[in-house]
């Protein structure tokens, strides 16, 4: 991914609830099957734009507890590589795999890491 990807406040759920009540609007409770599915539907359709939006603000969906891949289709207990393959989604398979590879969301996902176990988690 050529573009530079401007820095991104992230939150959790719990913290977007937090600056919504902040800012005094209404917000119905947001959880994480909500923007798991956001997630799959947005690699489903193929637009690159939303997911990485999603990644990039939601790192945590991307890589679970544990580190695993989040699982965004229950049942099959897909993946977003498996949902971007079965739909077809070579562009969004192709940005998923450059987001995983980049080294500023590793160090966002992994703040307290030094650069050697960054790029440990990258290969």
């Amino acid at each position: 991914m050529d573009a530079v990807l401007p820095r991104l406040k992230l939150l959790s759920p719990d913290d977007l609830r937090e600056e919504v009540a902040r800012a005094g609007l209404k917000c119905g409770p947001i959880t994480s099957t909500d923007l798991t599915a956001k997630l799959r539907k947005t690699v489903e359709k193929g637009e690159e734009d939303t997911f990485s939006e999603i990644t990039w603000n939601t790192l945590w969906y991307l890589i679970g507890s544990g580190n695993n891949a989040t699982i965004v289709q229950e049942g099959c207990r897909y993946n977003v590589m498996h949902v971007a393959a079965k739909e077809n989604q070579a562009s969004v398979f192709q940005l998923m795999l450059e987001t995983l590879e980049n080294p500023e969301f590793m160090r966002l996902m992994y703040p307290d890491n030094d650069q050697s176990m960054l790029q440990k988690h990258i290969h």
